[in-house]
């Protein structure tokens, strides 16, 4: 395909993003909307993807396989007119709402200690148990993977996303449980699950007020990724690996692979549109959380939502293939169109919930839907059990922080506070 009609295809899709964001603007007065959690972070990495697109060792960028982008993003939206149109006609209430907000209880505090200290534990004992080195996947695996220690680890990521939220000058004593709880994604050495919550505490500080937009807050936040970065490869060569310090090599290297990183996903999906794509499976792949609640339940086969196909596009191994290309390739045209407009309907349901409600509750879980929609340029995410658990869990932290004991050790509710 020709220089021009790659330009083309880039061009078109920039201009449809800008159109969809505004659109989305004017329907609802805000940007916190799905579809502008989702397109803004993709077309970021995007003009990432082409820029070191046959430079620094990557692949050429396959420019067709921007096309699921612009079709995928048209389909998102339809959803978001329909619940635009109801909510300004019906509802008519202000988007700019004020969140009721609640303390959190001194019981609840004792929880998340606890919780902190069992990691502690945890960690420890794997550190000494393990054969695996300590920073690598499979010791991270061996940390938090599964089991108990999983769901307490997906429990640690709706409790990081609260304290970001609710830490200010006088709870400084929650940037201590911030740092615990962004140890445990560390040491599970999985990004994304660092990267989601932290999103979703920092949408909702933006949307309550109590942060504002500004370039430098963005500036701050990639640097801050991108030491974070820096320093989850920096443990498996320094402390799990051979290495005993920190040279300029080292990280250099993990420099690149930041760029890997950044664009797995869009160069996954490239790659495999140029291939055919061979790792179609079938649509129980997008349902697989709750296919396998249900397997659990009746003693049945789970399914893996892992793509078994890994591509090289130039420093590294890759299996995600991006939002829109995941939906693609687990099903057909139809089941692929379905799906979609269930969940964006779904999600800015959920987000007319907040809006209707004004609960923080209710705020968090349509956030953290939000912060999975702003990994899409990476991965779907949507096919894990978190989208499930952590939503269960905000509602749970609700019922907790609401509760205290008195000295004669009945449990007792406090009042909710309501702050306008």
């Amino acid at each position: 395909m020709d220089k021009l009609t790659d330009m083309l295809i880039l061009f078109s899709f920039l201009v449809e993003a800008g159109v969809l964001v505004y659109l989305e603007r004017r329907i609802w007065n805000t940007l916190f909307t799905p579809l502008v959690f989702m397109i803004l972070p993709y077309t970021l990495v995007l003009l990432v993807t082409i820029a070191v697109s046959g430079n620094m060792g990557f692949v050429q960028f396959y420019y067709p396989s921007i096309l699921f982008w612009s079709v995928g993003s048209i389909i998102f939206f339809i959803p978001s007119l329909i619940l635009g149109y109801y909510y300004n006609r019906k509802i008519g209430l202000p988007v700019h709402a004020n969140y009721s907000d609640f303390e959190l209880s001194s019981a609840f505090i004792w929880f998340v200690r606890i919780l902190c200290l069992l990691f502690v534990y945890r960690f420890w004992t794997v550190l000494h148990t393990s054969d695996e080195l300590f920073g690598s996947e499979d010791f991270g695996t061996d940390f938090a993977g599964g089991g108990l220690w999983g769901h307490l680890r997906e429990l640690s990521c709706a409790f990081l996303a609260l304290f970001i939220y609710k830490v200010d000058k006088q709870h400084r004593s929650y940037f201590f449980y911030i740092f615990i709880f962004l140890l445990v994604g560390l040491f599970y050495q999985v990004k994304g699950w660092i990267i989601i919550p932290c999103v979703a505490g920092l949408a909702t500080r933006l949307i309550t007020g109590k942060l504002k937009l500004r370039l430098g807050l963005v500036v701050r936040t990639i640097v801050l990724g991108f030491l974070l970065f820096q320093v989850s490869y920096i443990l498996s060569f320094t402390v799990g690996g051979e290495e005993e310090q920190v040279t300029w090599y080292m990280v250099e290297w993990v420099a690149k692979h930041f760029f890997h990183y950044f664009t797995s996903g869009t160069f996954g999906l490239s790659v495999d549109t140029v291939n055919g794509f061979p790792d179609c499976r079938s649509f129980e792949v997008l349902l697989a959380p709750f296919y396998n609640v249900y397997a659990t339940l009746a003693g049945e086969e789970l399914i893996s939502p892992v793509n078994p196909i890994y591509y090289n596009p130039g420093l590294n191994l890759t299996n995600v293939r991006t939002f829109w290309g995941t939906v693609y390739i687990n099903g057909s045209l139809l089941s692929g169109i379905s799906y979609s407009l269930v969940l964006s309907s779904w999600i800015y349901g959920s987000m007319i919930v907040a809006l209707v409600t004004r609960h923080l509750m209710f705020l968090l879980c349509y956030l953290f839907s939000c912060s999975l929609l702003a990994m899409g340029w990476f991965e779907f995410y949507f096919f894990h059990l978190s989208i499930i658990e952590i939503p269960f869990y905000f509602c749970l932290i609700f019922l907790l922080s609401r509760c205290r004991f008195n000295y004669s050790g009945k449990g007792e509710v406090d009042k909710f506070v309501d702050k306008k």
